[in-house]
């Protein structure tokens, strides 16, 4: 009898051990946060709610890391739901390089993932780090910091994007122009507006015409276009008198385009709007996904967020709902 209850025990303790080893949270794992009835939380990808939805607000995750913000205050939680830095921001964003932007009091500044504060709160506006620097403001002029708070780049600029690519593109009171990390221009020539280097060729207008511009300042495809996006996958849509496909750095009209909309390629799937409702093509051009939706995010991690009827759910890249349509918001898997 006794030698039955220890094998009981034993069997039972093995079986605690195996569904408690099941339901640990994989740390690495993406999560997207959801919102519910005002609330916000996390679930993982097979739609298992993992942080309940309790905060007022909520991001994505980013270096193992989210800020929410419970009540006036933002902090921030580990993958675990785990308070790792408390809620004492007037507001915080995301994780970029080991830094994440806080206010306190009107002014901006960064701290570690130890929650210390590493470039103090001085700054009217800053972005987040990107290839070791970070846009920042003062008085209505933006310049570039390092990560040790080290001005680079003096605050000279109406306004300044982060560097992609080693490259930064910046608005002066002439217009946008591109400069490196040392602060010096790519050419002489100033835009009426401009996108950010993406796979070596950055989108710009001139003349009202689109074109795009490479990393030595030169039209690397002519100014033609009456409109169009940034490259991606190596492809990007155009408009050209009336009609609309997607072309390579050649110039070469690779993928009609016979819908009202089609946005850049991420994960080999683009976003196409047609009468009003979203949907998917494959680098094909086939329609995977018909437009059904009333809007819809970019692949990441393998599904796009979907919404129909006022509802969020997620799709995979064969256009099926695998996380049902019940949330009133939802982000991405990060």
């Amino acid at each position: 009898m006794r030698k039955r209850l220890i094998i009981s025990a034993l069997l039972a303790a093995f079986c605690w051990l195996f569904i408690s080893c099941e339901e640990e949270v994989n740390i690495d794992a993406p999560l997207a946060m959801v919102k519910i009835e005002g609330k916000s939380g996390y679930i993982n990808a097979k739609g298992k709610q993992v942080i309940k939805c309790i905060y007022d607000e909520a991001s994505d995750f980013s270096e193992g890391l989210a800020s929410v913000r419970s009540g006036r205050k933002w902090g921030f939680i580990n993958k675990l739901g785990e308070v790792v830095i408390p809620f004492e921001y007037d507001f915080a964003g995301k994780f970029s390089e080991g830094m994440a932007k806080i206010e306190v009091d009107g002014k901006r500044g960064f701290i570690n993932q130890a929650g210390k504060v590493v470039i103090p709160c001085v700054y009217d506006y800053v972005m987040e780090f990107r290839e070791g620097l970070a846009p920042v403001e003062i008085k209505d002029q933006m310049g570039y910091i390092n990560v040790m708070g080290d001005t680079i780049v003096p605050c000279q600029y109406e306004y300044a994007y982060q560097f992609h690519e080693g490259i930064a593109r910046v608005r002066t009171k002439e217009g946008w122009m591109f400069i490196t990390k040392e602060g010096n221009k790519i050419s002489d020539q100033v835009f009426s507006a401009a996108g950010d280097f993406s796979e070596g060729l950055a989108r710009v207008i001139v003349d009202g015409q689109y074109g795009y511009l490479d990393k030595t300042g030169k039209l690397a495809i002519p100014a033609v276009y009456d409109y169009a996006l940034d490259f991606s996958e190596g492809l990007a849509p155009v408009e050209y008198d009336g009609e609309c496909f997607y072309i390579d750095k050649h110039r070469n009209q690779v993928i009609p385009i016979s819908f009202d909309t089609a946005y850049d390629f991420k994960e080999g799937m683009a976003r196409i709007r047609e009468e009003g409702k979203c949907g998917f093509i494959d680098l094909t051009g086939r329609l995977v996904t018909p437009c059904i939706y009333t809007t819809a995010s970019d692949f990441h991690n393998g599904a796009a967020v979907v919404e129909k009827g006022g509802k969020m759910g997620y799709i995979n890249y064969d256009g099926d709902v695998v996380i049902k349509l019940k949330y009133d918001d939802a982000h991405p898997f990060y």
